[in-house]
């Protein structure tokens, strides 16, 4: 992770959807092998606490760019931001429809 530059808050919206909800437990993650998939956000909401970094738990519904962004959140609020990083996440879905009950839950 990288430290902000001096003047800048962080500001990190998470919808608290995470794309790994139906895994009993992460497997072949570095230094997280067999933890719970919720307790692997909380680890990481607690590590960009101490960087200063604010989380907000909502969802955005609009971007705009022009010399800054504006973006939109479901909540109300309105951020400006110069530089905007934007992650959308990915739903994961079972290619047929058979497997979705055992989706994210066996690994045969």
């Amino acid at each position: 992770m990288s430290i902000p530059r001096p003047g800048a808050a962080p500001l990190v919206v998470d919808a608290g959807e995470p794309r790994n909800a139906p895994s009993a437990h992460l497997q072949g993650y570095l230094s997280r092998d067999g933890m719970s998939p919720a307790e692997f956000p909380a680890v990481g909401r607690e590590e960009i606490a101490r960087y200063g970094v604010e989380l907000v738990r909502d969802r955005v519904v609009d971007a705009a760019g022009g010399e800054d962004f504006t973006v939109v959140l479901a909540g109300g609020r309105t951020v400006r931001a110069r530089q905007p990083a934007i992650a959308t996440g990915l739903k994961d879905e079972p290619p047929l429809p058979g497997p979705a009950g055992r989706f994210g839950r066996d690994g045969r």
